[in-house]
């Protein structure tokens, strides 16, 4: 008897917490959504840079050049379907600022094409800015030594290139000069979003409450018959 008991406060307390889980899926899902509309409605009404006036998540028309010899490849990402690396790279401002800036996706197998060094010619790019991402404990440890980049670190970045970056990073959705027909790395474009795959938790998380509810009444039903 004592021992159903046990079992039954443990899975309604699974079930809380389920709940709970989804409930926060529901906040990041709204947040991301917010998010995405901010997105969307600045790509259509840029900016001229200014560093004095920066905000998170609005788009941005920068003029300056990016430097090929500072920049990382973010591994194991995907994109379109397409397996391959985020490259990301050093763009210093007309006003000397350096801004560390996500140029795009290159496949596997292109990864070879692209420029490391030697600077660009001066150009203009459109981007939009987004505030520092927070490490999470799960995320997968990179080996600057090596050069190998798993995770967006930019403390550790900034100390492997040697350079100081704001409190932003940024993201190329247009660039305002002719680019070689060459130019390996596929560019985010205006429609960019966010990825919002919050939506397959929340319904993970009420399913998964749901199947231990479900759980619960036939083990309670089943308990009941064996008490008669």
């Amino acid at each position: 008897m004592r021992k159903n008991k046990i079992f039954i406060i443990i899975v309604f307390k699974i079930i809380i917490v389920c709940l709970f889980l989804a409930a926060w899926q529901i906040n990041r899902y709204q947040e991301k959504q917010k998010i995405n509309q901010a997105i969307k409605n600045s790509l259509f009404r840029p900016e001229i840079y200014n560093k004095l006036s920066l905000k998170p998540y609005n788009s941005y028309i920068i003029s300056g050049y990016y430097d090929f010899s500072k920049q990382i490849l973010l591994d194991l990402r995907t994109y379109n379907g397409q397996i391959g690396m985020y490259v990301y790279t050093i763009f210093i401002t007309d006003n000397n600022q350096y801004l560390l800036v996500n140029r795009g996706f290159v496949p596997q197998d292109k990864i070879h094409e692209i420029q490391t060094d030697k600077i660009s010619p001066k150009q203009k790019i459109q981007v939009f800015a987004l505030p520092r991402p927070k490490l999470s404990i799960f995320a997968a440890k990179n080996k600057p030594e090596q050069n190998q980049w798993y995770s967006l670190d930019i403390s550790a970045i900034e100390k492997y290139l040697a350079v100081n970056l704001e409190d932003f990073y940024y993201k190329q959705v247009a660039s305002l000069t002719t680019v070689s027909a060459k130019y390996p790395i596929i560019t985010f474009n205006e429609n960019y979003q966010l990825n919002n795959i919050h939506l397959k938790y929340i319904y993970f998380w009420f399913l998964l409450s749901f199947t231990f509810a479900i759980m619960l009444i036939f083990f309670n039903k089943k308990s009941q018959s064996c008490q008669k």
